[in-house]
């Protein structure tokens, strides 16, 4: 097999970081996302009670709530940030090889 110049190899990596750079940048939106989701449920929450002075009923559905929307979307950016780091370390492994 032939040896990869020397240009070509780094372009590779390059093109490596800046697709595992999208992943991060992907993966922060989801975990802000998340938070926002889940803080600005916790609100609506506090306004309505403010408003009312009454507790807020029970939801028909505990378990479709803005707070565990926002965990999902969190662990779901906790997930995709760690298959991005692994898979820029596989490429770059074989990058080298």
């Amino acid at each position: 097999m032939s040896e990869m110049p020397k240009i070509d190899r780094q372009r590779e990596h390059q093109a490596n970081e800046r697709t595992f750079l999208a992943w991060l940048r992907t993966s922060i939106a989801l975990i802000g996302f998340g938070f926002a989701i889940a803080r600005f449920g916790l609100f609506i929450r506090q306004l309505n009670f403010t408003l009312t002075q009454q507790p807020q009923e029970p939801a028909p559905h505990p378990f479709f709530t803005s707070e565990n929307l926002g965990i999902s979307l969190v662990i779901f950016g906790i997930i995709t940030l760690v298959l991005a780091a692994w898979r820029y370390n596989q490429v770059f492994w074989q990058i080298e090889q």
